[in-house]
Formats: C-alpha cells, structure tokens, sequence
C-alpha cells in the first residue's frame, strides 16, 4: 500500500488555495464556482477508483487465470471498480446537462478559450453527449452508448445481451 501512495505522491506536488476562491464575487457566479467545485470532486472521484484500481492490480491471483473463487471475487472487484469509473461519467454528463447557466456563463467561456484546443474539443464533445446531440466520431458515438446503455440505468435487454454474449458463446472464457 505505501508503495502505492509513494506514486499518488509522485503525480503531483501538494497546493493549496484560497477557500474563498469557489465564493461568487464580481467577477464569477455562485453558479460557476459551484459547477468548477463539483467537477473537482469529480475529477477526485475518478483518481480515487484510478488509485484503487491500480492497487488491486498488486494483488492479482498468482499464475494464470482459472476458474476459481479467488479469480472470481478478483475479476468482480476489478470490474466494479470500472463499473463506478464509468458511473462518474454519467455524473459528469448529468452534472453538465443540469449546469446551462454555468456553462453559457461569460467567464466560464473566458476560462475555455484559455485551455488547449484538445481539450476544448474534448469538453465540447462532453457537452454534445450531455445535451443528446447527433455525434459523428467514434469517440462520441461510444459516449452515447455508455450513457444511454451501460452505466446504471440497467436496461435489462442490454444487461441480457451482454450476459448472454458471454456466458453462451460456448467459448472457454465464458466459463
């Protein structure tokens, strides 16, 4: 586990700030500062179950995989954690679509001009999944489908196909 925590501490140098900074002044809304607080806690969340993840790689069953208890509670644990990984991603897309005023806010729009063109095209794609809109990449037709099919709305359909996909494919993995 100190190992771990040993390249938590390794990403990034510790700052600290303000609290009044997420406090409306003349300058920004309440609005704005709560919608940049709670994509902060966002961005934590994810970081959190990244960490997670990553330590459970350090206590992967030895040898190969087989079918076993051991393997199995692994496997779901492994797949819970991705499975709450992508739930924070419906949160960020029904965090955006709930935040219209904050988003069109003129300073938030100042601070969007302010990042790389990459990651305005990434936070536009977001608000695009958010507000339903027809995508054409790749990249935002796999959002739309992991919004619409697989984090936590359990649509029994998709929940069947996907069971039945793996568990009657009559391979060895579905096993």
């Amino acid at each position: 586990m100190n190992k771990c925590i040993k390249k938590k501490d390794d990403l990034a140098n510790f700052e600290s700030f303000d609290p009044l900074v997420f406090e409306a002044d003349g300058t920004v809304s309440q609005d704005v500062c709560n919608f940049v607080l709670t994509l902060s806690l966002i961005f934590n969340d994810i970081k959190d179950l990244v960490y997670a993840h990553l330590t459970l790689q350090t206590q992967k069953p030895i040898g190969s995989f087989r079918i076993s208890r051991l393997w199995g509670a692994y496997n779901g644990i492994e797949l819970h954690l991705l499975r709450l990984m992508v739930g924070l991603f419906h949160e960020i897309i029904d965090l955006i679509k709930r935040s219209d005023k904050a988003i069109t806010d003129p300073f938030f729009q100042s601070v969007l001009t302010s990042i790389s063109k990459q990651e305005r095209e990434i936070w536009y794609s977001l608000v695009s999944v958010a507000q339903g809109k027809q995508t054409t990449t790749l990249e935002n037709h796999f959002a739309l489908f992991v919004r619409n099919k697989l984090i936590f709305h359990y649509d029994p359909k998709e929940i069947y196909w996907g069971y039945h996909n793996f568990f009657c494919s009559g391979t060895h993995g579905a096993e």
